[in-house]
């Protein structure tokens, strides 16, 4: 379980976040929706501790300021929306994902290698595994980092818009292989400014709107808070009916074939 209380954090000396409660359970896919700019991706950054910050933030009754930061890296990782086009090939790459785990010797043990390879396969990039990950497009760039972050093996996963550069049957793909991490006990907690698509693979969506949390709910229940999403995504009550089969109907639908 990871709970927040009387967070406040930005950049500088402009505070952008102000939330006074916030748990995230322990499974499950946790889908933080908004505008663009209204604190999502503060939020995240946040919760590792990437900017300064001031209030609580416990993983499973543990201050996270009390972690090393190997220690943090084996709880929870985190995939940034705007990934580095490095000089390094995919499988180097992955391969970071267990740095919280090397020994003195900085070498890879039999579980560091079936747990690349596992990753590697996980976001069908096997092929291209030798690949530099500069020759690769951005959605498998993404998928790239994915795996890395796969791969360091965490309880919690932090992503930041994971479906960015990726096309729609690759948003799907994406969105299913989190889905089988969920249901292998992973809790993912991801942002998002795509709510269709939020409440067709969420199992929670909170809303955010200019740093603060407007609510936080089962799916469902979001989908009938229309006073909510209408804050949320800054939409007059005409744009809300005019598209409410795709913001609160789960019209998004996931293609079998892909």
């Amino acid at each position: 379980m990871l709970d927040i209380k009387n967070l406040k954090a930005g950049y500088g000396k402009k505070n952008i976040l102000d939330i006074k409660s916030l748990s995230f359970s322990d499974s499950g896919i946790e889908t933080i929706a908004g505008c663009n700019g209204c604190g999502k991706s503060t939020l995240l950054k946040a919760i590792l501790g990437i900017i300064p910050r001031n209030g609580d933030i416990n993983f499973d009754g543990i201050s996270i300021k009390k972690l090393s930061h190997k220690e943090r890296a084996k709880k929870i990782a985190y995939l940034p929306q705007n990934c580095p086009s490095l000089e390094i090939d995919v499988m180097s790459l992955v391969e970071n994902g267990r740095y919280p785990y090397k020994r003195f010797s900085n070498s890879l043990n039999k579980e560091d290698r079936e747990l690349i390879e596992e990753s590697i396969n996980k976001v069908e990039l096997w092929d291209k595994r030798y690949k530099n990950i500069k020759e690769l497009s951005g959605g498998e760039r993404q998928r790239a980092f994915l795996a890395m972050t796969i791969a360091q093996n965490t309880k919690i996963l932090l992503l930041d818009e994971p479906t960015t550069y990726m096309d729609i049957a690759h948003q799907c793909k994406l969105m299913n292989i989190l889905q089988t991490l969920s249901s292998q006990g992973k809790s993912i907690i991801m942002s998002s400014h795509d709510l269709p698509q939020s409440f067709t693979y969420s199992d929670n969506i909170c809303l955010m709107k200019d740093g603060k949390i407007l609510c936080h709910d089962k799916t469902d229940k979001i989908a009938n808070q229309k006073e909510y999403l209408k804050e949320a995504f800054s939409l007059t009550l005409k744009e809300m009916d005019k598209n409410s089969n795709l913001l609160y109907r789960y019209a998004y639908q996931k293609p079998e074939s892909l």
